[in-house]
């Protein structure tokens, strides 16, 4: 069956914000199936960069569901075993939707300090391959 990307953007773009995950949306009846949408994200540049800003605006309801929940173990009203699972939970999915903002930090800058810089040595050995070299 084919499907338009535009029948279905705007409810596939709303699900995401809202924590949904695209596996979840697709098993409802009469909807494209995952790899259809995932093939609409790489071939529609727009579409692929609307997918991710959903993504990121569902990390940013997830820091507030996260500090919700703080604070309703602060006033009593969450069990903090309860609230542990579910921050453990929120901390794990919130880098996997907004990694630039939430991920980790990775600095991948190898220059060596101002006054001691990295000094890479390369020794090559030459084989002649008609000596005997046993």
């Amino acid at each position: 069956m084919a499907y338009d990307i535009d029948e279905f953007r705007e409810s596939i773009l709303e699900h995401l914000a809202n924590e949904g995950s695209l596996v979840q949306w697709c098993k409802e009846p009469e909807r494209p199936s995952y790899s259809t949408i995932m093939r609409w994200q790489d071939e529609d540049r727009g579409f692929g960069i609307e997918c991710a800003r959903a993504r990121e605006v569902a990390a940013e309801l997830s820091l507030h569901r996260h500090n919700s929940i703080i604070a309703g173990v602060l006033n009593k009203s969450i069990a903090p075993d309860v609230a542990r699972v579910a921050l453990s939970g929120l901390q794990w999915r919130a880098p996997k939707l907004a990694p630039r903002k939430y991920g980790d930090r990775v600095d991948l800058n190898h220059g060596g300090q101002e006054n001691n810089p990295i000094t890479i040595e390369v020794k090559r050995t030459i084989v002649d391959p008609d000596a005997d070299n046993g």
